[in-house]
């Protein structure tokens, strides 16, 4: 009996330290795998905050440089037919911020965005995305779900509405891009100047023009002659183009909007909830102290949820449901006019009150705005006529010298418009004073346009011819000057520039003038937004605000020498 004792506590401790060390093996394990799935979730965590940030670093790359954040992008592929072969990727706090400079005030209160979706999620086969880029087919999305999203307009002190500061959209006729820095902008010098670079070729109908911008998707180019094929090769050529990708040149009415993203989306079906619209901003023509004042909540329209169906989606365009390349899909442009288009019924039905509350504001600020302009037109035509009027009673003045045969070369500038042009944040009679300045800072010729009246949007479509010009480091330069009303009207006197009156000046060498490039004709005229700086230091330190749209053309380029071997100094002194 003891012998069996015995052996059956040495099987029992046997046992005893097996299973302690099973269990201890099994824990260590289990304590690795944990450590493992712990490493992998950070990596993985660390990938999508490293996605994201790629996402926004290229979208700050392009020519409109969009000012986004992202948390994270989370993607998880399918690689099989399982579920349908549809992968999803889910974009997690994406915001489109105002352009920088816009509103400094509004980010510090976190207001500083034009669009917030808490979560983007996206199903679609990512094999259909290589199809797109290079077949032209479209990109197969079967479900495309938002939640939280929040769609603000506001307008800045200079009156800009951040929608179209952010899109950047350019005029047609724009063939440069001035870009200023910063240290010109806001006072002194130190940091170098402005720079003016043209334009790429297909950013507007100029650049497109003069450089003969063409892409083979856009059929037969206008003017050329067809190429006389035989009548077999060219049924045959008609044949293959009824189901083929057509692309309408830029400009073109019947264009379809992409919004830059030359793709195609089959969307199968819309969700969005949790909307939240504010929208005040957009319907007004400038800033208002009333609007301003008002609480956020006050003027905001909620939407619990909006769906929307792929047929309603292509509904409108037969081209989206494939009628014409056998490609069902729409571009980025139509879906943001869709979900436009089904926005306002369902806020009309949803929230009456704050769209009543809205629409009742905007239209007393709308008819103030009508009221304003319409008194500055009236006072500008009176102006006109009386400035005529002195003009022809001067028997005394001398005719306008023939600058075209001078022995230096012309300039011939066209002032044409300005934006967000404010004085202390409010609106201005302004005036163009322009100057021909030779490289030492001497005037040469000068020239005064009309006053505005009341606004921060000049419009003047007025021409000068200024000369003569001898180098290419002399220097044009267009200064804006703000008046009192019952000086412009002739109440009372006071000099037409006053320092104190001082809103912004563009200075240009005529070597930024005489581009050569495949956008701008041969002599042709340079045509570009400008921002008003303060060169000169007369604001004392604060920024100046707005642009100014010119036309500049030098007649008879041929006739200047070059910049001396103090040139960069010489335009130093200019300014």
């Amino acid at each position: 009996m003891v012998t069996l004792g015995k052996s059956l506590a040495a099987g029992l401790a046997s046992a005893i330290a097996l299973a302690v060390y099973i269990a201890l093996q099994v824990g260590v394990r289990l304590v690795l795998l944990a450590s493992l799935t712990a490493v992998v979730a950070a990596l993985r965590c660390d990938v999508e905050v490293l996605l994201a940030g790629l996402i926004c670093w290229a979208v700050g790359r392009i020519p409109q440089r969009y000012q986004w954040s992202i948390d994270r992008v989370q993607l998880r592929p399918s690689w099989s037919d399982w579920r349908g072969g549809w992968s999803e990727v889910v974009v997690v706090g994406w915001t489109w911020h105002n352009a920088v400079g816009f509103d400094d005030e509004d980010m510090l209160r976190g207001t500083g965005y034009l669009l917030q979706i808490d979560e983007l999620e996206v199903r679609l086969k990512l094999s259909s995305i290589w199809g797109a880029l290079r077949e032209h087919k479209s990109v197969k999305v079967c479900l495309l779900r938002a939640h939280g999203v929040r769609f603000s307009t506001n307008r800045n002190k200079q009156g800009a509405l951040n929608l179209w500061r952010n899109l950047d959209l350019t005029d047609d006729d724009v063939n440069v891009k001035c870009f200023a820095s910063q240290a010109r902008k806001f006072g002194g010098l130190s940091g170098g100047g402005a720079t003016v670079v043209p334009l790429p070729p297909i950013a507007t109908a100029a650049t497109r023009r003069v450089s003969g911008f063409w892409k083979t998707e856009w059929g037969r180019r206008p003017g050329s002659e067809p190429q006389s094929d035989s009548s077999e090769e060219r049924d045959a050529q008609l044949q293959d183009a009824e189901m083929r990708y057509v692309e309408e040149p830029i400009g073109a009415r019947t264009r379809r909007p992409r919004w830059g993203i030359p793709l195609r989306f089959d969307i199968h079906q819309v969700e969005v909830a949790d909307i939240q619209l504010w929208v005040l901003d957009l319907l007004t023509l400038d800033v208002h102290r009333t609007s301003q004042a008002m609480g956020r909540d006050r003027v905001r329209i909620d939407l619990p949820s909006l769906e929307i169906s792929r047929e309603r989606l292509e509904a409108g365009d037969k081209r989206r449901a494939g009628a014409i390349d056998g490609v069902r899909g729409v571009y980025l442009g139509e879906l943001v006019w869709v979900l436009v288009a089904e926005l306002i019924p369902p806020v009309v039905m949803n929230a009456p009150g704050a769209c009543s509350f809205t629409a009742a504001v905007a239209t007393g600020l709308a008819i103030k705005d009508a009221t304003k302009m319409l008194g500055a037109k009236t006072v500008q035509a009176a102006h006109f006529i009386g400035h005529n009027i002195k003009e022809a009673l001067n028997l005394f003045d001398l005719p306008e010298p023939d600058r075209r045969s001078a022995p230096g070369a012309a300039l011939r500038l066209k002032l044409i418009r300005g934006r967000q042009v404010t004085r202390k944040g409010r609106s201005v009679n302004c005036h163009a004073f322009i100057e021909l300045l030779n490289s030492a800072g001497s005037v040469v010729d000068k020239a005064r346009s009309e006053p505005q009246m009341w606004t921060k949007v000049p419009h003047w479509g007025e021409h000068f011819l200024l000369g003569p010009a001898t180098s290419v480091s002399d220097a044009v330069r267009v200064t804006l000057y703000h008046r009192k009303s019952r000086q412009v009207v002739g109440i009372t006197s006071s000099a037409r520039e006053m320092p104190e009156r001082y809103i912004g000046e563009v200075t240009l060498p005529l070597r930024c003038v005489l581009i050569q490039d495949a956008v701008i004709a041969e002599g042709g005229e340079v045509v570009g937004w400008f921002e008003l700086t303060d060169d000169r230091g007369l604001r004392k330190g604060i920024p100046c605000s707005g642009e100014v749209k010119l036309g500049l053309q030098v007649i008879g380029a041929e006739r200047l020498s070059e910049a001396s071997d103090g040139g960069e100094s010489s335009d130093a002194s200019l300014l």
